[in-house]
């Protein structure tokens, strides 16, 4: 599952920088396949770990998972956009003058706290009066999102609305999740259809987007049936499973049904591949290498193409994989040590508040 993980951050650092022309998914695809996974690795969590934890410890957790990296990120970005002039789509002229205009309370907002991010694909920022004003994206990647410091960091909202919901979702029996998976998806085919040319309006809006991580869920409950299985016995259901997903990723077939067979296929291939690699620390560690790799690669290629006279790929790469790698060691590793340490302490607390009167005495 790690390197599946890794799979996904570098397809979307190939669909973002413009030098060597290799795309192993489009970034879009790659996000919505992490969608999946994200819903398989919390139904894991809820259902195990996390099961008799209180929801304020599984909240608060999953917010240091994510936001220290993120703002040291966004630390660094508007550090770069001032002192380097390097931003991923706006300079600091442009940027400064967003921040003065009255939309400039919804832009801090974003950038701070990732929430509502999504919907900036959806608006346009007026450059002389700095009002924002709707578009349905159907603006095409022109829209009030450019003022965004990290602008990948819309997948983080989405993931925090998904982590919002996520406590009652994983108690939910499979088929309420298919049933509630199926309007998520008519929703989708709803919006695609009200904007034809774009799909942004569907992308961009969690509903309509909930179905891909309510797969993770259902992949979940698959591998709770088989999880006892011998992990050899996973090797061949995962190729296979992966095989039909590239598949489809590769057919001609409309779009519309593209991404919900190969969502499905990959949903499949999750719980196998998570039987083969739930013991390999390697696999683990590269798994988490994974999101720093994800949020960090807007501002190394930004800076590259700010300073760098002929930026390539192998230093693009090599920079991304180095400051993901400081970011994973230097910050998210002490940080998951106090994680787990508070998760202990609440399991440790519910043990003795269980004990019988006599035995806790």
């Amino acid at each position: 599952m790690g390197l599946l993980r890794m799979f996904l951050a570098l397809a979307v650092f190939f669909s973002h920088e413009g030098y060597s022309g290799l795309h192993l998914l489009t970034g879009e695809a790659a996000v919505q396949a992490f969608f999946v996974v994200s819903g398989f690795y919390m139904a894991l969590i809820l259902r195990g770990k996390y099961a008799a934890a209180p929801l304020p410890v599984f909240y608060t957790n999953r917010l240091l998972r994510l936001a220290p990296t993120y703002w040291i990120v966004l630390l660094c970005s508007w550090a770069a956009l001032r002192i380097f002039g390097a931003g991923a789509f706006v300079g600091p002229e442009a940027f400064d003058r967003a921040m003065a205009g009255p939309s400039a309370p919804v832009l801090a907002w974003c950038n701070l706290t990732t929430l509502g991010d999504e919907l900036l694909f959806l608006f346009a920022l007026d450059p002389e009066s700095g009002r924002i004003f709707w578009t349905a994206g159907r603006d095409g990647f022109s829209g009030a999102f450019s003022y965004l410091l990290v602008p990948q960091s819309w997948s983080l909202s989405m993931e925090l609305l998904f982590y919002l919901l996520a406590p009652l979702l994983v108690r939910l029996r499979p088929r309420a999740l298919v049933a509630l998976g199926l309007a998520s998806f008519a929703l989708r085919c709803v919006l695609l259809a009200a904007t034809p040319g774009s799909d942004l309006l569907a992308r961009k809006t969690f509903p309509a987007e909930l179905w891909l991580f309510l797969l993770g869920i259902l992949a979940w409950h698959l591998y709770a049936a088989h999880r006892d299985r011998p992990a050899r016995d996973a090797l061949a259901p995962a190729v296979i499973w992966l095989l039909l997903s590239a598949a489809a990723y590769l057919s001609g077939i409309p779009q519309p049904l593209r991404v919900p067979a190969f969502a499905c296929f990959l949903a499949m291939a999750v719980p196998h591949l998570f039987l083969l690699s739930r013991d390999c620390r390697l696999d683990r560690f590269v798994g988490d290498l994974s999101y720093p790799v994800y949020i960090v690669h807007f501002l190394v290629l930004a800076l590259l193409e700010r300073l760098a006279d002929m930026p390539a790929t192998p230093e693009a790469l090599g920079l991304t994989l180095a400051a993901a790698l400081l970011l994973h060691l230097g910050l998210e590793r002490p940080i998951d040590r106090w994680r787990q340490r508070r998760l202990d302490k609440t399991a440790c607390g519910l043990r003795k508040d269980n004990l019988p009167a006599a035995a806790a005495a």
